[in-house]
């Protein structure tokens, strides 16, 4: 065998490999691309700001926006959710992800001035502003080994305005929860029989 030879089957196996490692990354990329259950995905240690693409609820004197993400996830991962204002809400399934539904809101106080508005029919939230507001409202999970950080940014305090963001989580069924909440509840349900 000849040096010739050699070169031309190393230069083949070199292709043949580059290929292969061009064909796992395509695969990962198309995964990551689609997603799981639909929803959002976070990347692997990225953090991610969610968005919504569903429209703004009126609610009396509030206004809301759902926003949702779906993340694989094995069993015996930890999760963590840090909140400010909201409730959190977890429930377990025996699926390898995670779906979380965050129910952001921007309420407007009562002010002395609104039966005046009320009686002009004037609006006291610009929808422009009301958008602004509940944008600035964040929703942020980062990922990492098999950990998953969930966490609410809330903008600068402004007068006369509420800013809250309520969590339903559906968790696989032996993971670990440091769950954290400033004002609202905390509540747990286990082993549901129907899926979250």
């Amino acid at each position: 065998m000849n040096w010739q030879t050699i070169d031309k089957r190393w230069r083949v196996l070199e292709t043949g490999f580059l290929a292969l490692v061009l064909a796992a990354w395509f695969l990962v990329a198309l995964q990551v691309a689609l997603g799981a259950g639909g929803g959002a995905t976070a990347d692997q240690g990225q953090p991610t700001i969610l968005e919504s693409d569903q429209p703004i609820i009126e609610e009396g004197d509030s206004h809301i926006q759902i926003v949702e993400a779906t993340v694989l996830f094995g069993a015996g991962g930890k999760i963590e959710v840090g909140n400010t204002n909201g409730k959190i809400a977890v429930s377990s399934w025996d699926r390898d992800e995670v779906r979380i539904k965050a129910e952001k809101r921007v309420r407007l106080k009562k002010g002395a001035l609104d039966w005046v508005t009320a009686w002009l029919g004037v609006s006291a939230s610009d929808p422009a502003e009301t958008a602004r507001r509940l944008a600035a409202l964040q929703v942020e999970i980062r990922t990492c080994e098999n950990e998953i950080h969930v966490a609410s940014h809330f903008p600068q305090k402004e007068s006369g305005v509420d800013f809250s963001v309520d969590y339903e989580l559906c968790v696989p069924r032996s993971s670990e929860l440091d769950l954290r909440t400033v004002n609202g509840s905390i509540s747990l349900q286990a082993d549901v029989s129907s899926p979250c």
